[in-house]
């Protein structure tokens, strides 16, 4: 009666839920903060994170921004203390703990417990758990609702994919609460109960499940489904060569696979959250873009990325909020595309370049490419896009263009708000409260630029253009230069920079060689009247285009124990390794020193490689 009171209810609240206003479909998510703050994920548009820890301090800073909270959990394990006595003080952990019922234990056909993934050298202390016992069932409801009762919104639940065999009856050790059931139906009463405990919060509150891949038996038991290494797998510790290629997983003609096989569920309400592990430090930007592209070309729109440094294109992706699906994909290959509400979504699968036009169904007579920053005019309803080879690219009004990158001006200003205020905290100065002075202002006004670009779009009447001038002048102030504002206020509104601006941006105007020069003071690139520089600026380092520069400090880690904020100090092992006619290209190391203790950290050495082209007399400056 139990069970089939539990298949009844499964039915109940697949129906509820897929009938209900609320949908984790329309929601923004994270899989963890990615290093940055919960500030920093409000300013994205994030409104939901897992894998964050479930103590009731951390729900409460995520509350202060309006983001909501799932730490994770799994049914597919248990947890003895007396091997790891830290799980006695942990919400979930400590409920199902195997010191107190080693009959919760899955056993293995020799006599032993199973450990996760049949790995003996998995973390100590856990194992697979049986889910045909008295009393577990339960004991994973106490621990959600422990970990419920600290503030959070939810849970993540990962390893849903029980092993269905357990041993134990039939080696003597321990019974089964129902021998005619295997493990797989047992732990899915389970995962309905916590389903059903989590719910009776509220419809704000969710589950995403996670088999590693989606799986059609599990619809109607969570909020959400987590894809696992959609396009690129997570990494081993053995893995090595060309990382791009070898944690590749699918490629375009797979995302149609993909689309095919969920549009059932996905048009219907369903929500997949594809889950994209970014292989390579140097190319995350590309590759965010062609997960995310075709993660929304599949129709999963709760994309996920990782990021170890750029962390700024996670924001950027995350702030598109696509919207709704406005048709079918398209799959034409090489080329790919996808429209949706308030974007549209390209990609190319073959190994060249192509240029191809694209439907326009957007009511603005330009594209903005999101990757470049591009202002592209459409023609007779449609736009001319370049897309290089595996590449993905998401096309948006200049208007949302402009918006997300106040956005990203308005988060990040905010943010070192927050900074200062700590730091004032710990020792105010005269430099720290004119710092936040300064950034308060650029708060500020990015905030009313914010407010009117999703109001009104690009401003075009003088005074609207002026209050985006006025924000890039106080953006200089910040930096401690100044720019021509003019040109600063095209970069702002996103209609691009021309060639023939450059050296009026850049420089001068006065013609220089085409070159690269290494010395004592640091390295130079000159190129078309451009002036790229990594040099030695009063006792610490700056990166220098024409006449603004940024300088190079590490925030991060700032006001750690003993250093504080890291500052650059000198370029090291500088070495050009390309020196053509028409390409140079350098490669050095900025040495990082903490600014209160003095010394060297070589920990956060940052590698740069720096490259210069000409291409047909025109400027082509790139960084890696």
């Amino acid at each position: 009666m139990r069970a089939m009171a539990a298949v009844f209810t499964t039915l109940a609240l697949a129906t509820a839920v897929a009938g209900a206003e609320w949908s984790f479909v329309d929601h923004e998510y994270s899989c963890g903060l990615q290093g940055m703050t919960f500030q920093e994920m409000a300013c994205a548009g994030v409104t939901y994170v897992s894998h964050v820890p479930s103590d009731a301090a951390t729900s409460v800073e995520a509350h202060r921004w309006g983001v909501r909270t799932m730490p994770y959990v799994s049914l597919y394990k248990a947890y003895d203390s007396d091997e790891y006595p830290g799980f006695k003080t942990q919400p979930f952990a400590s409920e199902i703990d195997l010191a107190e019922h080693p009959e919760w234990a899955l056993i293995r056909e020799d006599g032993q417990r199973r450990r996760p993934f049949n790995n003996p050298d998995y973390p100590r202390g856990i194992h697979q758990s049986c889910c045909n016992q008295p009393g577990i069932a339960e004991a994973y409801v106490r621990g959600v609702e422990n970990v419920l009762a600290n503030g959070h919104d939810g849970v993540f639940v990962d390893n849903v994919h029980p092993y269905p065999k357990c041993y134990g009856p039939d080696l003597g050790i321990h019974q089964h609460l129902f021998p005619d059931r295997d493990n797989v139906e047992m732990y899915k009463l389970a995962l309905m109960g916590v389903y059903e405990a989590v719910k009776a919060h509220g419809p704000k509150f969710a589950i995403m499940l996670n088999s590693g891949g989606p799986r059609h038996e599990y619809i109607g038991y969570g909020d959400t489904l987590m894809w696992e290494s959609y396009v690129f797998r997570h990494g081993f510790a053995g893995d090595s060569g060309d990382l791009s290629e070898l944690r590749r997983r699918e490629r375009w003609p797979q995302a149609v696979t993909a689309y095919e096989r969920w549009r059932d569920f996905t048009e219907a309400g369903g929500s997949i959250a594809p889950l994209c592990y970014h292989p390579v430090r140097e190319e995350e930007k590309r590759h965010s873009f062609l997960s995310y592209a075709m993660s929304m070309f599949s129709g999963f729109p709760q994309w996920s990325g990782t990021a170890r440094e750029r962390q700024d294109i996670l924001r950027q992706l995350h702030r598109v909020q696509p919207g709704k699906p406005a048709g079918p994909p398209v799959a034409e290959p090489p080329l790919y595309y996808r429209a949706y509400d308030a974007a549209l979504v390209a990609g190319n699968g073959g190994d060249e370049t192509i240029a191809v036009n694209l439907p326009w169904h957007l009511d603005s007579p330009e594209a903005v490419d999101l990757y470049s920053g591009e202002t592209l005019r459409v023609r007779d309803g449609q736009v001319r896009v370049t897309l290089p080879p595996d590449s993905g690219r998401v096309y948006v009004t200049p208007a949302a263009y402009l918006a997300n990158c106040l956005g990203e001006t308005t988060g990040m200003a905010q943010s070192c708000l927050l900074r200062l205020e700590e730091m004032a905290e710990a020792a105010s100065s005269p430099e720290v409260d004119r710092a936040h002075a300064v950034f308060a202002s650029v708060h500020a006004r990015a905030q009313a630029c914010l407010r009117a670009a999703r109001r009104e779009g690009v401003p075009t009447d003088p005074d609207g253009r002026s209050a985006v001038a006025d924000l890039a002048g106080a953006l200089d102030e910040a930096l401690g230069e100044t720019t021509e504002t003019a040109v600063a206020d095209r970069l702002v509104a996103g209609t691009g920079v021309t060639a023939q601006d450059l050296p009026d941006l850049l420089g001068d105007g006065e013609e220089l060689p085409f070159e690269v020069v290494v010395d004592d003071a640091g390295v130079l690139l000159r190129s078309a009247g451009a002036r790229f520089s990594f040099r030695d600026e009063g006792g610490s380092i700056a990166m220098r285009l024409g006449p603004s520069s940024l300088a190079l400090w590490v925030t991060k880690n700032a006001l750690a124990e003993g250093d504080g904020w890291y500052d650059a100090r000198r370029v090291e092992d500088a070495e050009i390794t390309v020196d053509e006619p028409d390409r140079k290209t350098v490669k050095f190391t900025i040495k990082l020193f903490g600014m209160d203790s003095g010394r060297d950290v070589d920990a956060l050495d940052v590698r740069v490689a720096a490259t210069i082209e000409q291409i047909a007399s025109e400027l082509a400056l790139s960084q890696r």
